[in-house]
């Protein structure tokens, strides 16, 4: 027979197997989702842009969509 002290023991093993299965379940589906990518990091993206070109925008296109990108010579007619 199983003292009292070891019933409380093994169940507090067992739950605890079972709180780090679920906490390991759901960071994986988090990080197959890029959950803590599009939640934070997109956001970053969007407010550095935002600090140095104006623009709330992620990726490349930003730098192009700046009046500092263009190139001034495209409007000049030729000779």
């Amino acid at each position: 027979m199983i003292s009292q002290r070891g019933q409380s023991t093994l169940e507090f093993v067992l739950m605890f197997a079972v709180i780090i299965a679920v906490w390991t379940g759901i960071t994986k589906t988090l990080r197959s989702t890029d959950f803590f990518q599009k939640t934070y990091g997109n956001t970053w993206a969007r407010l550095n842009n935002t600090i140095e070109f104006g623009i709330p925008d992620t990726g490349q296109q930003t730098v192009l969509k700046h009046p500092s990108g263009r190139n001034r010579h495209a409007t000049k007619k030729p000779i």
